[in-house]
């Protein structure tokens, strides 16, 4: 052995090796412990729930006649059923967001309520596919909702009052038409 290392092991003699105070992938969950979430940073987790609710999609003879037979124009074209079913299904989760966000925003209707129709958007190939829906609440966990008509153009034609929901793959897009004006409501 020579100096260098008889010093240092000197050094080191009587020393026992000692535990890192933040162990490294060692992770402890417990139950009891106080931790934070949206409400409050002194809060513990006794649970959690998954509640399933149920959609029903209608397709209104309107709809239907305007996809098979068209209309003055002709046949409408990229109105299909697949089409516009999954542009609606993408749109549900959306507008349950926004009516949880916005206040006075809903878009399912109640029998003693102003009926709601909501225009669902989506560019398909540079061209808008327009949805015209109305949901309506059935029970606690079930609603319905009725496509009313559809129609790929840009320059859609709302109705007063009305809403629009633009789908993009960047985010949603709310507007309003007031006042013959189109407002937006909220970006995402």
């Amino acid at each position: 052995m020579n100096d260098d290392q008889a010093g240092t092991a000197g050094a080191n003699r009587g020393k026992r090796p000692r535990r890192s105070k933040d162990p490294k992938g060692v992770s402890i969950d417990d139950p009891l412990e106080y931790g934070e979430n949206k409400c409050s940073d002194n809060v513990r987790k006794v649970g959690s729930v998954s509640e399933q609710v149920d959609v029903d999609l209608w397709f209104h003879k309107h709809y239907l006649y305007r996809h098979h037979l068209g209309d003055e124009f002709g046949k409408r074209e990229g109105i299909d059923p697949d089409t516009v079913k999954a542009l609606v299904v993408e749109s549900v989760k959306h507008l349950v967001f926004c009516s949880t966000m916005l206040k006075g925003f809903r878009f399912i209707n109640h029998d003693s309520q102003e009926i709601t129709r909501v225009v669902c958007q989506k560019e398909i190939d540079g061209v808008l596919l327009n949805v015209a829906i109305e949901a309506h609440y059935i029970d606690i966990n079930k609603f319905e909702i009725t496509v009313i008509t559809a129609k790929k153009e840009n320059g859609f034609k709302m109705k007063e009052g009305q809403y629009s929901l633009e789908v993009t793959q960047s985010g949603i897009m709310l507007r309003k038409l007031e006042n013959r004006k189109i407002i937006e409501i909220l970006e995402l």
